[in-house]
C-alpha cells in the first residue's frame, strides 16, 4: 500500500524558507528560491514590463512595486534583483535557472540582453529592519541607502565612521594594505576587531603606517578618525555622486558598462510613520535619472499603491503628480494563483504514481463531487475534475482557494509579527506543515486518506490567541467518547469566522471534516450534528436564524451559557407580541395603485388584530403562531364562501422562528440587565455593545424568516386555498392578492378602467383634445363633447340623485359616490366627467357663493384641477335652450356680428359672451373719444354699453342665450350707430373733425372781419357746419360738411400765408439796413448789436409754413395781430435808432475815461438846408419818408464821424 509521503516528487521533509528578507545574501538560499520559484501569467507580464524599461528606456528610473500581504511583492523584488545581478552559482547562473522556469520563453531574450549589455549591482534592504535598528532614532533614507552600499561592498556600517575610513582607504588603493597590517598587529581578523572599542587604538596605529605621509602621527589619526565621526549629512545629490563614482570606477575595474540598482523593501509602512519620506523619493529617483544617466535605478515595494500613498500624504494635486510622473513602473502584485504555486513546490507529484491518485479519484469521483459540492458558496469553486485532485492531493482542490482569505485574516488581525512572510509564505508553510506534522502525521497514512480544515488551525497557531486555543482544547471534555470531533469543529469555525464567502451550516462543517474517500457522509452529518448542539447547550457557539453556526470566543461563552439557562424566562404571550411587533414593520403597506390607475387601501389585521381599518377589501395575515391551527384555517375556508371583501394568508409553518425569538428575547432582557450593572465600565460596555449587535442581527435574520414565511406561505379567497404568486418581492405578492378582490368588489371600475390625470383635465380647458387613452370612453365626437357617453349620463345621473336626496349635490358627495362600490372610481375621473358637462352647459357651478356660466371664467380651471376646491363646489341642472332660440342666436352672430357658431350651447354661450365682452371692451374706447373730443354720439353708445352690459350679467348660459336673443331688435339700432362712428374713427377722419372744431371756434370766428363785403354768405355757412357738428347726421352727411368748411378755411390759409412771408420780409429788410450803418459798424459791443437787432428780430418768424399749419405753429400769430406789426415798423425803426445813439454816446464816453485826457470840445458843423437832396418830388406819405430816410442817413454820417450839426 502507498504511504502519501511516496506520491511527492520532492522530499517533503525538505527546508522551505518561510521568510522572504531581500537582503538575504545566502547562495544557497538564493538558488532554492530560483528554483522553486513559480511564474504565474500574471508574473510574467510584470517581470515582462520591468526588463523591458531596464533594456530599453533610461529617461525615468523609477520603479513602485505594491501589494498587500500574500502578493508576494518581496519576493518579486528579490527575484528582479537575482536576475539583474545575475549570480554564478557553481554549475549555472541565476538567469539560467529562472529562464529554465519560465515555460513559455517570453523573458529569455530580454533576460540575455540584460546581462549581455550591462554588469549590474545590486543594493536591496528591507528599510523597516534597518529602521528598527535605530532605536526609535530616525535617520533620511538618503543615509540608510548610502550604508547599504557601504555595507554591500563589504564595509562595517556598525559604525559609520569605520565604513567611511574603509571606503576612503579602498579609493586610495589602501584598504587591502590596511586590513593586512592591522590583523598583523592585532593577531585578529579585522572583522573581528572593527566591531569593538578597541580596535580604534589598533585603526591608528595602522593608519600611520599605511599612511605615513598623510597620517605622519597616532594624533593625526585620532583628529582623523573624530572627525570621521562627526559624519556628513548625505542628500539626494551627494548620494548620487557617491553611487556614479563607483559605477565609473568598476567601468575601469572590469571594462563592463556597469549599473547600480537600489532596491528597498516596504517603503510605504516606513512612509505610514514618516510622511516627509515620500517627496525624498522624488528627489532620490529624479537626481539618480539626472545624474546616473541610466547608471543609477531606483525601485520600492509597499503595501499600497503609489496613487494611495500620494493622496494621503501630499496636499496638492501638483505635489501628487509630480511624484506619480517619477516612478513611471507601477506594478500591483495580487495573490493570484496560489494554488498553482502550492502545487508546484510542496505537492508535485512523482510521475509513477499518478496512476493510483487516478485510480482512487475514479472508483470515487461521485462521492467527491458530492464533498467538493457547497451551496451559497459565493466564491469562484471550479467543478472538480481528475487534473485537479491529481495535483492537490491529499489536499482537496478547493483548500487553497478557501484558506487563503482566512490566513489573511488570520495574519491582519494577529497581534504577532505580519512580516512573516505574508500569505503566500504562510499558506506554502502550511501545506508542507500539514504533511509533516507529527500531531496528525498525513506523511505516514495511506492513499485515500484526506486532509481536512482543521488541520489549516495547527500551522496558524502561531498567529491565535492562546486563550482561545485553550478554550477549544478545553471543549474535548465535553463529551468523553467524541470530545475529539469537537475539538475539530471548533477549530474549523475558528477558521471560517474569518470567511464571508461559505455558509457555516452542518452541512458544510461536516463536509470540510470528511477524512477519507471511503467515509460515509450520513455518518459524519450525524456526528457533527449531534456535536453541535453539545457546543451550542455549553455556550461554545452561537447559531442565527439560518441555521449557519459562529464560534464564540472565551470572553463571551458564559454570557451565552447563563442566556441559554434563562430561556424558561421567555414565554408564548412574548414570542407572540415580538412577532406581531415584526409583522408590523414588515407590512407597511397599506394600498395598492390597482393597474397603475388609481390607489384603494386595503384593510390589514395580524392575528385576528386590526392594524388598518381604512378600504373596503380586507387582507387577513395569518402567522406562524397561527398557521399549524387546521381548525381555524377550516373556519376561514367556510367563511370566505361567497365573501368578495376578504382574504385570509397564511404563512407557512416554520418552527425555527419561535426557537430564535424566544433565544433573541432572552439575549434582549440580559443585556438590559447588564447594561444598567456596567454602565460605567468601558471594557464591559464595549463587550454588551458588541453582544448587542448579534443580537440586533438575530432580529433583522428573524424579520427575513418571517417574511420568507409569508412569501412560501398560501391564501384563501371565496372558499378556496391557492399558493401565493411566485414572486420573492413581499410587496408584489401583496398587490397581486389584494388586486384579485378590487374588481370584485367595485364592479362597475371597469367602466373607466383607464387612468386619468389632472392633465387631462386641463385639456378639457385648452379645447376638446384628450388624450388617446381616452378615446375608448367616447367623451368627445366631432370636437364636442358627447353628452351621451356612459361615463357621463353616470355622473349626471348621480347629480340628480344627490340633488332630489339632500337638495343640492356637493363635490364631496359626488366624489364620494364615485370612489365607493359598485365604482371605485378616482376622484381626477369625476373632476374630468364633471367638467366636460359643465363645459357642454348640462350643468352649473357655484363655489363659495358666486355662480360660474362660463368654463373660460377666471377660477374655474382651479375649482376642478384641484380636488379641496371641488369638493367645495355646488352643481346643479343647466336651463335647456331650445332649438329655435339656438337658431336665431346663430343668425345673429352671423348677421350682425359676423360670427359663424356651432349649434351647442356651449359654443353659443362662449361665442354670444366672448363677442360682448369684445365690444364693449371696444366700446369703452370709443366712449373715451366721445368724450373727449365732445361728438354727438354719448347718449346711444352709453345705450348700447348698458344693454349689452344687461346681457352679459344674466345668471346661466341659457339666460344669456335668451336675453340675446330677445334684445336684438333693442341693440339693433345702437349698433349701427356704433358701427358708423366706429368706422368714421377707423378711416381717420377724427383728425380732421378736430382740426375743424379748433378753426371754427378758436380761429375763424375771432379772425372774422366784419367788413367783408361777403360776411353774410361766410356767416351762413359757419352757422350750419356748427349745426351739423352737434347732431349725430354730421357722420352721414360728413362730405357736404366738410365742403362747406373748406369754403371757410382755404381764403383763410391764403391770406395767412402771404401776410406771414410780407411780415417777415419787411422786417428782415429793416435788420440788414441797420447792420449795414457806419455808426452801427463803430459800436463794439455785440451784445448792444444784438439788443439793437432784437428791436427787429423779435418780429420775426422764419417757419415755413403751409396750407395744413394754421395758425402757424411757431408763432401763433393770426392775421390782424401781423399786419398791426407791419404798419409800425417805422416805429419800431425809431426805437432801434433810439438804442443805437445810446449806445454809441455811452461808449464815446467810456473811451474818454480809459484814455484819461481832456475830452475835446466837439467841432461844430454848420449845414444848411441846401446841402439836403433837391429837386426830390414829394406826392404821398411814402416818398415823404423815403425822402427824410435820406437826411437822416446823412446827418448821420456826420455824428458818426464826432461832428456837431449846427442847422443853417
Amino acid at each position: 500500500m502507498i504511504i502519501i509521503k511516496d506520491l511527492f516528487r520532492d522530499p517533503i521533509e525538505r527546508y522551505i524558507n518561510p521568510v522572504i528578507k531581500v537582503q538575504e545574501d545566502d547562495v544557497n538560499v538564493a538558488k532554492q528560491e530560483l528554483q522553486e520559484y513559480v511564474i504565474t501569467d500574471q508574473l510574467r507580464e510584470h517581470f515582462k514590463k520591468c526588463l523591458d524599461k531596464y533594456l530599453n528606456d533610461k529617461n525615468k528610473v523609477g520603479y513602485w512595486i505594491s501589494g498587500w500581504f500574500g502578493s508576494g511583492k518581496s519576493h518579486f523584488l528579490k527575484i528582479f534583483g537575482y536576475l539583474l545581478e545575475n549570480h554564478q552559482f557553481d554549475d549555472s547562473s541565476a538567469a539560467d535557472i529562472f529562464i529554465r522556469r519560465d515555460e513559455t520563453n517570453t523573458l529569455k531574450n530580454y533576460i540575455e540582453k540584460i546581462n549581455e549589455t550591462y554588469k549590474t549591482t545590486v543594493v536591496m534592504f528591507d528599510i523597516l529592519e534597518e529602521a528598527a535598528k535605530l532605536e526609535g532614532k530616525v535617520e533620511p533614507i538618503e543615509q540608510t541607502i548610502y550604508k547599504q552600499w557601504l555595507s554591500k561592498r563589504g564595509f562595517y556600517t556598525g559604525k559609520l565612521w569605520v565604513a567611511e575610513m574603509e571606503k576612503e582607504l579602498s579609493d586610495e588603493g589602501k584598504y587591502e594594505e590596511f586590513v593586512q597590517t592591522i590583523e598583523e598587529m592585532s593577531n585578529r581578523k579585522w572583522e573581528d576587531i572593527r566591531p569593538t572599542r578597541i580596535g580604534q587604538n589598533y585603526i591608528q596605529r595602522a593608519l600611520v603606517r599605511v599612511l605615513p605621509e598623510q597620517i605622519p602621527t597616532e594624533s593625526i589619526a585620532k583628529d582623523y578618525i573624530e572627525d570621521l565621526k562627526r559624519s556628513k549629512s548625505i542628500s539626494a545629490s551627494i548620494l548620487a555622486d557617491e553611487l556614479c563614482k563607483y559605477v565609473d570606477e568598476l567601468d575601469k575595474q572590469n571594462g563592463l558598462n556597469n549599473r547600480l540598482f537600489v532596491i528597498v523593501d516596504e517603503i510605504g509602512q516606513y512612509i505610514s510613520a514618516n510622511p516627509e519620506v515620500i517627496g525624498y523619493l522624488q528627489a532620490i529617483e529624479s537626481t539618480f535619472a539626472r545624474k546616473g544617466k541610466g547608471k543609477l535605478w531606483f525601485a520600492v515595494s509597499s503595501q499600497n499603491k503609489l496613487e494611495q500613498i500620494t493622496e494621503q500624504y501630499l496636499k496638492t494635486e501638483d505635489e501628487v503628480n509630480k511624484v506619480i510622473d517619477r516612478f513611471e513602473v507601477r506594478i500591483h502584485l495580487t495573490p493570484e494563483n496560489l494554488d498553482k504555486v502550492i502545487n508546484e513546490r510542496v505537492l508535485k507529484k512523482k510521475s509513477d504514481v499518478v496512476k493510483d491518485i487516478d485510480r482512487l479519484y475514479e472508483s470515487n469521483k461521485g462521492k467527491l463531487s458530492s464533498i467538493l459540492e457547497f451551496k451559497d458558496f459565493k466564491r469562484y469553486m471550479p467543478k472538480l475534475n481528475k487534473e485537479d485532485f491529481i495535483d492537490t492531493y491529499p489536499f482537496l482542490p478547493y483548500h487553497i482557494r478557501l484558506i487563503q482569505p482566512i490566513y489573511y485574516n488570520v495574519i491582519s488581525n494577529s497581534k504577532v509579527n505580519k512580516k512573516l512572510g505574508g500569505t503566500n509564505r504562510s499558506m506554502i508553510k502550511a501545506t508542507q506543515g500539514i504533511l509533516i506534522d507529527s500531531n496528525v502525521n498525513v506523511k505516514e497514512k495511506n492513499i485515500g486518506e484526506l486532509v481536512t480544515l482543521d488541520m489549516f488551525f495547527e500551522q496558524a497557531k502561531e498567529f491565535i490567541d492562546d486563550q482561545i486555543q485553550i478554550s477549544i482544547k478545553e471543549a474535548e471534555q465535553l463529551d468523553p467518547n467524541n470530545g475529539e470531533l469537537l475539538v475539530k469543529i471548533l477549530k474549523v469555525l475558528y477558521l471560517l469566522d474569518n470567511d464571508d464567502k461559505l455558509q457555516k451550516d452542518i452541512d458544510t462543517i461536516a463536509k470540510l471534516l470528511i477524512n477519507n474517500v471511503d467515509a460515509d457522509f450520513i455518518d459524519i452529518l450525524e456526528e457533527v450534528k449531534s456535536s453541535l448542539d453539545i457546543l451550542y447547550r455549553h455556550g461554545y457557539v452561537e447559531k442565527d436564524a439560518h441555521g449557519n453556526y459562529k464560534f464564540i470566543a472565551p470572553e463571551e461563552q458564559s454570557f451565552r451559557q447563563e442566556a441559554i439557562s434563562r430561556l424558561n424566562e421567555i414565554g408564548v404571550r412574548d414570542i407572540n407580541k415580538k412577532v406581531k411587533e415584526v409583522i408590523d414593520g414588515i407590512f407597511t403597506i397599506t394600498r395598492i395603485n390597482y393597474k397603475n390607475i388609481r390607489p384603494f387601501d386595503i384593510q390589514l389585521t395580524i392575528d385576528d388584530e386590526v392594524r388598518n381599518s381604512r378600504g373596503l377589501v380586507s387582507l387577513n395575515l395569518n402567522s406562524v403562531m397561527q398557521s399549524s391551527d387546521e381548525l381555524r384555517k377550516q373556519q376561514h375556508l367556510m367563511k370566505s364562501i361567497g365573501d368578495s371583501r376578504n382574504i385570509y394568508w397564511y404563512a407557512k409553518y416554520d418552527n425555527s422562528i419561535d426557537e430564535d425569538m424566544q433565544q433573541y428575547l432572552i439575549f434582549n432582557k440580559i443585556i438590559d440587565e447588564y447594561r444598567r450593572k456596567w454602565s460605567s465600565d468601558e471594557d464591559k460596555s464595549y463587550f454588551l455593545r458588541k453582544e448587542e449587535q448579534k443580537n440586533i442581527k438575530l432580529d433583522e435574520d428573524i424579520k427575513e424568516k418571517i417574511k420568507k414565511s409569508f412569501i412560501d406561505g398560501t391564501y384563501i379567497y371565496q372558499g378556496k386555498e391557492f399558493p401565493t404568486p411566485d414572486k420573492n418581492d413581499l410587496k408584489s405578492i401583496f398587490e397581486d392578492i389584494a388586486n384579485l378582490a378590487i374588481p370584485k368588489v367595485y364592479h362597475r371600475f371597469d367602466t373607466v378602467g383607464v387612468k386619468i390625470t389632472k392633465e387631462d383635465i386641463q385639456s378639457v380647458f385648452k379645447g376638446n383634445q384628450l388624450s388617446i387613452d381616452l378615446s375608448g370612453l367616447n367623451l368627445i365626437q366631432d370636437t364636442n363633447v358627447n353628452a351621451e357617453s356612459a361615463v357621463l349620463k353616470e355622473v349626471l345621473n348621480e347629480i340628480k340623485t344627490l340633488k332630489n336626496k339632500y337638495g343640492q349635490c356637493i363635490g364631496k358627495d359626488l366624489l364620494s359616490v364615485f370612489d365607493n362600490e359598485p365604482y371605485g372610481w378616482a376622484s381626477d375621473a369625476v373632476r374630468l366627467f364633471t367638467a366636460l358637462l359643465f363645459k357642454n352647459g348640462n350643468i352649473e357651478l357655484n363655489y363659495e357663493g358666486k355662480d360660474f356660466l362660463d368654463y373660460n371664467q377666471s377660477g374655474v380651471r382651479d375649482i376642478f384641477e384641484n380636488e379641496p376646491n371641488f369638493r367645495k363646489a355646488i352643481f346643479k341642472l343647466a336651463v335647456v335652450v331650445d332649438a329655435s332660440t339656438r337658431q336665431k342666436c346663430q343668425d345673429i352672430l352671423m348677421n350682425m356680428f359676423d360670427k359663424r357658431s356651432e349649434d351647442t350651447l356651449v359654443e353659443l354661450y362662449s361665442n354670444t359672451r366672448n363677442i360682448l365682452i369684445d365690444y364693449r371692451n371696444d366700446i369703452s374706447a370709443i366712449k373715451e373719444i366721445i368724450s373727449s373730443n365732445n361728438l354727438a354720439f354719448k347718449d346711444s353708445i352709453d345705450k348700447l354699453d348698458e344693454i349689452f352690459n344687461t346681457i352679459l350679467k344674466s345668471k346661466t348660459q341659457g339666460e344669456t342665450i335668451n336675453n340675446f336673443v330677445q334684445k336684438a331688435s333693442e341693440y339693433g339700432t345702437f349698433l349701427s350707430k356704433y358701427e358708423k362712428l366706429k368706422n368714421f374713427i377707423d378711416n381717420g377722419n377724427l383728425k380732421e373733425y378736430k382740426k375743424m372744431k379748433y378753426f371754427l371756434n378758436n380761429v375763424w370766428i375771432i379772425e372774422l372781419d366784419r367788413n367783408d363785403e361777403d360776411i353774410e354768405i361766410k356767416e351762413k355757412i359757419y352757422a350750419q357746419i356748427m349745426k351739423d357738428l352737434k347732431s349725430e347726421a354730421f357722420i352721414d352727411s360728413w362730405p357736404t360738411v366738410r365742403d362747406d368748411f373748406y369754403k371757410l378755411y382755404d381764403p383763410y390759409v391764403k391770406e395767412y400765408i402771404e401776410t406771414h412771408e410780407t411780415l417777415y420780409k419787411l422786417y428782415n429788410e429793416k435788420i440788414e439796413e441797420m447792420s449795414k450803418n457806419k455808426s452801427f459798424l463803430n459800436l463794439k459791443s455785440e451784445i448792444a448789436k444784438g439788443d439793437i437787432l432784437s428791436t427787429f428780430s423779435d418780429k420775426l418768424c422764419s417757419h415755413n409754413i403751409s396750407k395744413l399749419e394754421i395758425p402757424c405753429p411757431s408763432c401763433r400769430t393770426f392775421i390782424r395781430d401781423m399786419k398791426t406789426i407791419i404798419d409800425a415798423v417805422d416805429v419800431y425803426n425809431e426805437k432801434a435808432i433810439d438804442k443805437l445813439y445810446e449806445y454809441l454816446n455811452k461808449q464815446i464816453e467810456e473811451e474818454m475815461e480809459e484814455d484819461e485826457v481832456e475830452v475835446p470840445k466837439p467841432v461844430i458843423k454848420y449845414l444848411s438846408t441846401s446841402n439836403f437832396p433837391k429837386n426830390v418830388l414829394i406826392q404821398s406819405p411814402k416818398s415823404l419818408k423815403d425822402y427824410l430816410k435820406k437826411i437822416e442817413k446823412q446827418l448821420m454820417e456826420e455824428i458818426s464821424a464826432g461832428n456837431s450839426i449846427m442847422i443853417e
